[in-house]
């Protein structure tokens, strides 16, 4: 079915979903003290948030280190299925009397 062009539409993306829209009081305390008694748990709070994220980032580098290791297992597997490919295709060319569209790859 052949349309006019005029009729074709174009499909525009939607705008990106942001999260939720942050809302930030504003508190004008007179009281010195108020502060004074709040920043020793804030430093609490903050080396209590400190120590958790340093637990979350060593538990990251670990599963790094983990998908690395799996990587580079897949990528021996692959390298080997490549190489019984090559051996069998090369076979193939010799029983069939076509060595000479068997090309190897490896300098070997």
């Amino acid at each position: 079915m052949d349309l006019p062009p005029s009729s074709v539409r174009r499909h525009i993306r939607p705008p990106p979903i942001r999260g939720p829209i942050e809302v930030h009081t504003y508190t004008d305390s007179d009281d010195d003290d108020e502060e004074e008694e709040e920043e020793p748990n804030d430093v609490a709070s903050l080396r209590e948030q400190l120590a958790a994220l340093r637990l979350r980032l060593n538990n990251m580098d670990e599963r790094v280190a983990e998908t690395e290791i799996d990587r580079m297992e897949l990528g021996d597997r692959v390298d080997t299925l490549r190489k019984a490919v090559c051996s069998k295709i090369k076979r193939l060319a010799k029983a069939t009397g076509n060595e000479d569209l068997y090309r190897s790859s490896d300098p070997k």
